[in-house]
């Protein structure tokens, strides 16, 4: 069966120049992504959606909240994303013991700091606002610290079931390596929330010490404290007199 391992399929999300993949997930892959996350958080809560989630990363918000028996707080954002929107989702998630949870890409998390005092407090009573999908800026990052807001970055891929790197940090379960490949240091993971395989592309795996390995397109270094620092796209790279440069 074309479909065997496979119980989602859906798009990759950070390809620069090329045509999305179509990835094929198993049940088992993201209810592993589930079960760390809550690991790496404060256990089970109450989630919001505020991404399409028709993308790896709003479909794992509604599994979460089904693996954490909570009921997701659906913001609805076909007409664009207004932050005042987020109210009655905050209020919805916020109503118990139970810690509430939000996703959010950088451009949402600066138009919530615009929207000023009135989303913001509201924000404040969230145990985390996951933030990812693209690089969070060091000065965005600073005005929700300062705001009292409790962001985690996040960083991960359609191929990993989403996030699976917190604030630096692979959640447990997952190894993350820098390894040389095609001229490039690219990031490699390991761990039980991979993909199945591509549907219409050769499979990005390669085997070393009886573990499975999927190389990214990602550039990055793993820091001695551990941390993975990501530095962009090795796809979106500029050569000039005989040096690849990344654009940012």
């Amino acid at each position: 069966n074309v479909f065997d391992g496979m119980d989602l399929v859906g798009p990759t999300s950070g390809a620069s120049a090329v045509t999305p993949r179509l990835v094929g997930l198993s049940i088992e892959a993201r209810m592993a992504a589930a079960k760390a996350t809550e690991l790496t958080l404060d256990g089970p809560g109450r989630w919001i959606l505020a991404l399409p989630a028709h993308h790896i990363a709003g479909a794992m918000i509604l599994l979460r909240a089904a693996v954490a028996e909570t009921n997701p707080q659906i913001v609805d954002t076909s007409e664009g994303f207004d932050p005042r929107a987020l109210l009655p989702a905050i209020q919805g998630a916020t109503q118990d013991d139970m810690p509430g949870y939000l996703c959010l890409v950088p451009t949402q998390l600066a138009q919530c700091l615009d929207a000023g005092e009135e989303v913001v407090g509201p924000m404040r009573s969230l145990a985390a606002i996951l933030v990812g999908g693209a690089a969070t800026n060091q000065q965005l990052l600073a005005r929700a610290t300062e705001a009292g807001l409790k962001v985690r970055l996040t960083y991960g891929m359609t191929e990993t079931a989403g996030g699976c790197v917190y604030d630096g940090e692979p959640m447990p379960g997952m190894t993350v390596r820098a390894v040389d490949w095609d001229g490039r240091t690219r990031l490699a993971f390991n761990g039980p929330t991979l993909m199945t395989r591509y549907l219409d592309a050769e499979s990005p795996f390669f085997e070393e010490g009886g573990h499975r390995w999927l190389i990214s397109g990602d550039m990055g270094v793993i820091r001695a404290s551990g941390k993975v620092e990501v530095n962009g796209r090795a796809d979106d790279v500029i050569t000039s007199g005989g040096l690849s440069i990344a654009p940012g």
